[in-house]
C-alpha cells in the first residue's frame, strides 16, 4: 500500500507539476514583441499623458511670461501718460512765457522809443529864445 500510495502522490505531484510547467512555456513562447504587442495601448496612454503634463506646463510658463509682458507694458504706457501730461503741462508754461516774452517785448520797445526821444532833445542845441521886450506900442511911440 505505501507503494501504491507512493505512486499515485508522485502521479499527483506530477500532473501538477505539468501544467505549471506548460504556463512557462507558453510565456515563453510569446517573447518579447508579442509582450509589447499586447501592452502597446498602455504604451500610447502613458506617452500622450507625458505629452499633455509637458504642454501644460509649457502653456503656463507661456501664460506667466505673457501676464509679465502685459504688466511691463502697462507701466510704460503709465509712463507715456505721465510723459504726455508733463509736456502739455511745459507747453502751456511755455505759451504763457511767450505772451509774457512779447508784453516784455512791447514794452521794451516802447521804452526804447521814449529813450530816442529824450536823446534826441538832449541833443537839441539849446534854442535861446530871444528876449522879448516888454514894451507895448505906447512906450515906442515915446
Amino acid at each position: 500500500m505505501e507503494g501504491n500510495q507512493k505512486n499515485e502522490f508522485d502521479n499527483i505531484l506530477g500532473e501538477r507539476e505539468q501544467p505549471e510547467k506548460s504556463f512557462i512555456i507558453q510565456d515563453e513562447e510569446k517573447g518579447f514583441f508579442s509582450k509589447i504587442k499586447d501592452k502597446i495601448g498602455i504604451f500610447v496612454i502613458v506617452i500622450l499623458l507625458i505629452i499633455c503634463i509637458v504642454s501644460i506646463f509649457s502653456i503656463s510658463s507661456a501664460v506667466s511670461n505673457m501676464k509679465d509682458n502685459i504688466t511691463d507694458l502697462t507701466k510704460r504706457m503709465e509712463g507715456i501718460k505721465a510723459i504726455v501730461s508733463s509736456t502739455k503741462e511745459l507747453e502751456s508754461k511755455i505759451d504763457v512765457l511767450t505772451k509774457e516774452n512779447n508784453a516784455l517785448k512791447t514794452e521794451l520797445s516802447e521804452l526804447k522809443n521814449e529813450i530816442e526821444k529824450l536823446k534826441a532833445i538832449a541833443t537839441k542845441p539849446v534854442q535861446t529864445k530871444p528876449l522879448k521886450q516888454k514894451m507895448t506900442d505906447k512906450t515906442k511911440k515915446r
